[in-house]
């Protein structure tokens, strides 16, 4: 049996405010008691949230050993709101467009609020999935081409092309400098748009064009890249 699902939650299905709830408390186990990122007072329901969920599409890791979810990633859109990392960050423009590079129609998404429960951070970051039920020989074969990528890259990698799909050029995000060292070993290159701040930590303003990540990660891992992508056709 494959290990992990990816997908985007369904904002029409009938059991969106179901899975939505399960993010939102795997969120304040991530962010409020683990991490200590936000007050833990603020949300007494044990449910992290905030305003930029409404303009947001969600992304969610489902293990398939007992179908919850283990991970989550948001995807913010253009709106009213604006961005957080245009809220708490100071851009500079130059460095935005030099980075567009011409691009008149850029479309922008910030990817936010990822979020993997404890116990599979320790074994995507250890990479040793074990203990699954045999296999049939074509769900042996998927689980041994998956076990040959990192599992947090695999969801970046289908946070990508989510993006792309949904007609995405660029991501913000706001980021340390240990992040973007480790990102950029697998081929997603950031720009820093602006001077490092204090938010949650020091943190740098970045942006992506999403071409650009798509190749530099295909560069570094394409047998991973077209499995992934094959899986969303």
């Amino acid at each position: 049996m494959i290990p992990f699902i990816f997908s985007r939650v369904d904002k029409a299905g009938a059991d969106f405010e179901k899975i939505m709830e399960e993010v939102f408390r795997l969120r304040f186990k991530v962010y409020c008691e683990e991490w200590g990122f936000e007050d833990p007072t603020n949300y007494p329901d044990g449910l992290e949230h905030n305003e930029y969920d409404d303009v947001s599409d969600h992304f969610i890791i489902r293990s398939t050993n007992d179908a919850s979810i283990v991970g989550t990633a948001r995807i913010i859109f253009p709106g009213k709101l604006g961005y957080p990392v245009a809220k708490h960050c100071s851009i500079d423009p130059e460095l935005q467009e030099h980075v567009f590079g011409g691009i008149k129609d850029a479309k922008i998404g910030e990817v936010s609020r990822l979020a993997i429960s404890k116990d599979y951070r320790r074994r995507i970051e250890d990479d040793a999935v074990a203990g699954y039920a045999p296999s049939l020989p074509d769900e042996e074969r998927l689980v041994n081409e998956q076990r040959k990528c990192n599992y947090v890259h695999e969801f970046y990698k289908f946070l990508l092309l989510q993006s792309i799909e949904l007609g995405l050029t660029h991501w913000y995000v706001a980021m340390k400098r240990g992040l973007y060292v480790l990102l950029k070993r697998v081929g997603m290159v950031y720009h820093p748009i602006g001077p490092e701040v204090d938010y949650h930590g020091l943190r740098t303003p970045y942006l992506g064009n999403l071409q650009e990540i798509r190749r530099g990660m295909m560069k570094k891992d394409a047998h991973c890249f077209n499995f992934i992508e094959s899986q969303m056709l």
